[in-house]
């Protein structure tokens, strides 16, 4: 299997049994754009029926889609948490609290 192809079969096997909780590292990692907007879709979809989902991510695209609330980690310490609602810019968030490098565009 591709990595794309392995990234949605796990979330198909995660959500199988229905739990009321996922945890996720990096699911965007390998796959296309039309398996990411799936997956941001199914993702809100759960969140809908009240289950829990930690997404743990670099794509700051996902995250503005699918979080309530973010947290920023940085040496394995809580630095930051705040309700995406309350957030004008993830992005500048994120470079001012990790001294990220990043570009507007994500990379």
């Amino acid at each position: 299997l591709s990595q794309g192809q392995k990234q949605r079969l796990s979330l198909m096997i995660s959500v199988l049994n229905n739990p009321d909780f996922l945890l996720m590292d990096e699911p965007t990692n390998g796959i296309d754009i039309i398996s990411q907007e799936l997956l941001s879709n199914s993702l809100t979809y759960y969140k809908s029926l009240g289950k829990c989902i930690i997404l743990a991510s670099h794509d700051i695209n996902m995250i503005e889609k699918v979080s309530d609330e973010i947290i920023i980690l940085k040496d394995g310490r809580l630095v930051y948490s705040k309700a995406t609602d309350s957030i004008d810019n993830i992005m500048s968030i994120y470079k001012q609290y990790t001294g990220g490098p990043i570009s507007d565009d994500g990379y």
